[in-house]
Parts: structure tokens; C-alpha cells; sequence
């Protein structure tokens, strides 16, 4: 596979999973805390950063779009699937008479000839 088709395949993956809100989050955090970090001391950048209170904008937009996301995937389908299981056949038929095969002395002795001396090569 191609270094382009991988990552693609990556990128779709990380996409379909939500990653893409991870990804964001992490970087308006980053954001929150360098922009805290000017006006206060760092202690309490990461305070006001993670303690829910001081949402910035991205942080905003994240939290619309993941609530959004679990409304999409939570929805009922819009056609119910019915699964049933088919019932096999109560009755057997079997033949009246099985023919029985009776064993013959040398039937088989192809087989239970030992291999020739010495081994056939390879051609």
C-alpha cells in the first residue's frame, strides 16, 4: 500500500472513531493555557484551563460538535431488522437398506507396500 493510501486509511480511521475532537480539544487546551499563563501564574493557568469554568471558544465548538456526533449515532435506525431463525427439518429420510461394504483381504495392498529401495530423485 501506498504511503499516500495509508494515510488516508489513518485519517479516516481517526476520524470515524472521534479522534479529530480529541485532537482539537488538546490543542484549545493548549492554547487556554499559554493565554492564562500571561495574565497568571502557571498553577493557576492549569487551574482555570481544566477546571470547566473558563471554556474558550474551540472548547465551545467541541463540546456542540461531540454532543452532536452522539445525537447521530445514538438515533434509532429508521428500518427495523427482524432476525429469526429458520427451523431445521424435523424428519430425516434415510435410505431403507445401507449396502455394506465388506473387507477384502489385499483390497488395499497398494498402500501398505513399502516405498521402493532406493528413493526415487527428483527430476
Amino acid at each position: 500500500m501506498s504511503k499516500l493510501g495509508r494515510t488516508t486509511v489513518l485519517l479516516m480511521l481517526t476520524i470515524s472513531v472521534g479522534f479529530h475532537w480529541t485532537l482539537l480539544q488538546s490543542i484549545a487546551w493548549v492554547g487556554m493555557v499559554v493565554n492564562y499563563s500571561h495574565s497568571s501564574p502557571i498553577k493557576e493557568a492549569l487551574r482555570k484551563t481544566f477546571d470547566g469554568q473558563h471554556p474558550c471558544q474551540i472548547c465551545h465548538i467541541v463540546a456542540s460538535g461531540k454532543k452532536s456526533g452522539r445525537t447521530e449515532q445514538t438515533q434509532a435506525p429508521a428500518q427495523k431488522m427482524e432476525l429469526f431463525l429458520v427451523a431445521a427439518p424435523r424428519f430425516v429420510f434415510t435410505p431403507d437398506k445401507v449396502p455394506l461394504i465388506a473387507w477384502q483381504p489385499g483390497l488395499n495392498a497398494r498402500f501398505s507396500d513399502s516405498p521402493p529401495k532406493p528413493p526415487p530423485r527428483l527430476a
